[in-house]
């Protein structure tokens, strides 16, 4: 599996000096034209915006991880191709697919990463974890099945070492559509609270981590009479990619993958409950924004899930979307999120940690 590969890179690379990825700043003109190379032949030509700013080592791990994205993408479409969509291939082979998606645009946002900011980013990650959580938001979904729009959200999370609780609660005011969470994780890589992030001398914060956790969700759907129960599990790895290269310090890839079965109870009807099973896969690539306390980041991802708020995007995916979260002192920050599928979700809140 693709994610098997990022753990790797979390565990066995060796943090780089905390150097510049080129000793001359490149010129104006010839970051635009980097950037470019990066966005346009990038598809093609892997690690291009590098090669254009003589980062040459830069170019080729940047390539490497496009190949061997590319290569899991094939391997997995294979077995689709030549069995005609096969539905027992489809299973087995599909993850595979989706992962070296993931992996190719990854490396894709990494050399226009790198180009852009050349090893001088926007922001180092945060430096505190927190024990507790709280969150208050307030949602929009704009989805022509359901009558719902306006939602109120409220989340806590508590961490205590390696493991961590959450809850959620979405309610809208007017139908009673209510959604309740609750998940439970462990940590086995990576930033606990009571401590900083894992330091180096020369390279400062890594909050790269390892964490499976596993949840139970039950919405309820007043008005249309029905309620869907989900347990799930996923495994979620994120790498700080400056472990890959310099230019790439400030920024950071995810990549998720799990699965869950999906109840349905209908209120009118008699007889066992519908059953669905669910590929859960994620992929991100995000950058941190500030420093210390005034800190937070944010992502842009892909998420496989088609029983979520955004619902798929069409056919077989998922949705895509963009999520932010900065604090503005050690206690207080805004979260924000918006998703895109065959419906619309948006988010904005505050956030208070301790």
């Amino acid at each position: 599996m693709p994610w098997i590969l990022l753990i790797s890179l979390t565990l066995t690379s060796v943090p780089p000096p905390n150097v510049p990825a080129t000793s001359v700043p490149p010129t104006p003109a010839r970051r635009t034209l980097a950037a470019a190379a990066a966005i346009v032949p990038g598809v093609l030509v892997a690690g291009g915006g590098h090669w254009i700013l003589g980062d040459t080592p830069g170019a080729k791990k940047i390539a490497a991880l496009k190949g061997a994205g590319l290569a899991t993408f094939v391997a997995g479409f294979l077995p689709i191709l030549y069995s005609n969509a096969s539905d027992k291939v489809m299973h087995a082979s599909y993850p595979v697919v989706i992962g070296g998606f993931g992996l190719f645009s990854i490396a894709t946002l990494a050399d226009l990463y790198g180009v852009v900011f050349s090893g001088r980013p926007p922001g180092t990650g945060p430096t505190l974890v927190p024990s507790l959580e709280l969150e208050q938001h307030w949602m929009h979904v704009e989805d022509d099945q359901f009558t719902y729009d306006d939602f109120w959200h409220v989340g806590l999370t508590g961490r205590l070492g390696g493991a961590r609780l959450r809850g959620d609660f979405f309610h809208s005011p007017t139908d009673g559509n209510t959604r309740m969470g609750l998940e439970a994780a462990w940590r086995f890589l990576g930033p606990r609270p009571a401590r900083d992030p894992g330091t180096t001398p020369d390279r400062g914060v890594d909050n790269s981590f390892l964490e499976l956790s596993a949840g139970l969700i039950r919405h309820d759907f007043l008005p249309e009479r029905f309620r869907v129960t989900t347990p799930q599990c996923l495994l979620l790895g994120r790498m700080d990619l400056e472990r890959l290269h310099p230019s790439l310090r400030g920024s950071f890839a995810e990549l998720g993958a799990g699965w869950g079965l999906e109840f349905t109870d209908y209120r009118d009807v008699a007889g066992p409950r519908d059953r669905a099973q669910l590929l859960l896969f994620q992929v991100a690539y995000g950058l941190y924004l500030g420093s210390g306390e005034r800190a937070g980041e944010v992502r842009l991802f892909y998420d496989h899930r088609h029983d979520d708020w955004a619902g798929g995007a069409q056919g077989v995916l998922g949705f895509f979307g963009l999520r932010g979260r900065f604090y503005f002192s050690r206690h207080w920050g805004v979260d924000w999120l918006a998703e895109r599928g065959t419906a619309t979700r948006v988010m904005l809140g505050a956030v208070f940690r301790y």
